[in-house]
């Protein structure tokens, strides 16, 4: 079976900002604002209570990628998503995979159909938990 990784290099912002940053997958929203200075550590004094604000903020992770000939090739292409946290919304190309909503399962989409020579962009979206 081929197997092709996103992780690496990803994109990040809230989704109410225009502005793309520089993220990793794995990783997180936290992870990622601390590596760009963005907030204090939050395991480090009363930081925790500074950056409250990251949860009840809307978040958008996106790559552009493009696939291995070999996985064009095959019948089935699956995408597979390990700890989508907590709620998410799953899209390739603009086309609505599906929605995550626990943590600690893992979530597979059939995207033969939906995958495309060339660049490809994958867009997940993580709204607040906290109510608005």
């Amino acid at each position: 079976m081929l197997a092709q990784t996103l992780s690496g290099s990803w994109q990040f912002k809230q989704t109410d900002t225009p502005e793309w940053l520089a993220g990793h997958v794995p990783g997180g929203v936290h992870t990622d604002l601390l590596a760009l200075a963005q907030i204090p550590d939050p395991f480090v004094g009363d930081n925790e209570k500074k950056v409250m604000w990251v949860a009840e903020q809307d978040w958008a992770y996106r790559k552009t990628f493009t696939v291995d000939a070999g996985l064009l090739a095959e019948e089935k292409v699956f995408l597979v998503c390990d700890g989508l946290d907590t709620l998410a919304e799953v899209r390739l190309n603009g086309q609505l995979l599906g929605k995550a909503e626990n943590l600690f399962r893992r979530y597979e989409w059939e995207i033969k159909a939906r995958l495309q020579p060339g660049e490809n962009e994958l867009h997940i979206t993580f709204p607040s938990m906290w109510p608005k």
